[in-house]
């Protein structure tokens, strides 16, 4: 029997096909389904655990709960051309960002750069799963999201006001698209939850009380921020640099909630719709003047010269962003997904409220053939018919 830190993996196409049957149990379309899947499995496959398979249950909660819109259907409200709004109708995050995306993609190949703003949207999962989709169609990208709830102190605040307020970026050079993604605060909710299952106690710098003072016991500071008891995380940048990732937190914030129309820090809903936001910006470089194969080499050229750049004594080679995602991509695709056994114990939970059969696990015995880790597209195209519960990222 497996240990309580023990492994087990999954095969990327097994894992996509059980999110898409409980989504679609708990009353989701089968496109919105399979769409808030690949998202879901994408994060997996990169290695960004926290906003993968484990978010299932919540989604299927929202469903469940009447919190999201199963068959809602994102519309755009506001087309300027190159600049647009979208209104999510509350449908599940996936699907109300990917439209966005679609939408702004569509938009930069006409005009060479395009903003679409999103509201009524709900938790989207890892926003590097939508500007990868910007950059397969070779377009530069920035998409931003906010929260559901106030989780992060200003600069020199001791209570919670911003969202974790994600900015993720991709610039498409072929097989080395340079691909950031990152919360505005020292950690996301969903590393506060991975601590708390893992029962290890936060690093300094990262959360703190009502009375400015160190929070290392994640859940106390994830219960303190759900009960509104004072609890906050911090923004990037430490105690003298907390300023830098306020102010860019602060322009998430802004971009994604008062400019788009949707919620922002206490005026974010307890209960109901959660009127999240999102702000996505696509830029064709060969609007501006050069050829777009040209920009794509330079680009590789000096990701190249980055990685030229010699580390601290023992320390190890400088990174591009995407080089961890790349590798782990394609690890993981080769050897499965590796879920903890509390999360495949969660998965095993979620399946059994609504009354489907779980995972199951690369190497396990099953009454047909052996399940290989194939893994499709990560952002393979979807019809999607358009239909998260809260970003706390």
């Amino acid at each position: 029997m497996s240990g309580p830190t023990q492994e087990v993996r999954f095969a990327a196409d097994e894992l996509r096909d059980f999110a898409s049957r409980v989504l679609t149990v708990a009353g989701a379309c089968r496109d919105a389904a399979q769409l808030c899947a690949q998202v879901l499995v994408h994060a997996d496959l990169v290695g960004t655990d926290t906003h993968g398979i484990v978010r299932l249950g919540q989604y299927a909660q929202a469903l469940a709960d009447g919190r999201v819109s199963p068959l809602a259907r994102p519309e755009v409200v506001s087309d300027a051309g190159p600049v647009a709004v979208v209104d999510a109708g509350n449908a599940l995050g996936p699907v109300g960002l990917s439209f966005a995306v679609d939408h702004a993609v569509s938009a930069a190949r006409r005009h060479g750069v395009s903003v679409v703003t999103v509201r009524g949207s709900n938790h989207a999962g890892s926003m590097s799963w939508y500007t990868a989709r910007a950059a397969e169609a070779g377009l530069v990208a920035l998409v931003l999201t906010g929260s559901t709830k106030a989780m992060v102190a200003p600069s020199g605040g001791a209570a919670a006001f911003l969202g974790t307020n994600a900015v993720a970026y991709a610039v498409p050079a072929g097989e080395e698209t340079v691909s950031f993604d990152a919360a505005t605060s020292s950690a996301s909710r969903s590393m506060l939850e991975a601590f708390q299952r893992a029962g290890q106690c936060l690093p300094q710098g990262w959360a703190q009380d009502g009375e400015g003072r160190p929070a290392l016991d994640a859940g106390e500071v994830i219960a303190g921020i759900d009960q509104l008891s004072g609890h906050s995380l911090l923004p990037f940048g430490g105690p003298d640099g907390s300023h830098k990732g306020f102010g860019i937190g602060l322009l998430v914030e802004l971009l994604c909630g008062p400019i788009a129309g949707a919620g922002w820090g206490p005026r974010l809903p307890a209960a109901g719709p959660a009127n999240v936001g999102h702000f996505v910006l696509c830029l064709d470089s060969g609007a501006l003047g050069a050829d777009t194969a040209d920009v794509q080499q330079r680009v590789r050229s000096l990701g190249t010269q980055l990685r030229a750049v010699p580390p601290p004594a023992g320390g190890p080679p400088v990174r591009v962003p995407g080089d961890r995602q790349r590798r782990c991509f394609a690890q993981r695709a080769r050897e499965g997904v590796p879920l903890p056994a509390q999360v495949r114990a969660e998965l095993d939970r979620t399946a059994a409220l609504v009354g489907v059969s779980p995972p199951v696990p690369l190497h396990a015995p099953t009454a047909g053939r052996p399940r290989p880790a194939q893994v499709t597209p990560r952002t393979a195209a979807l019809t999607v018919t358009p239909t998260g519960d809260n970003h706390g990222r």
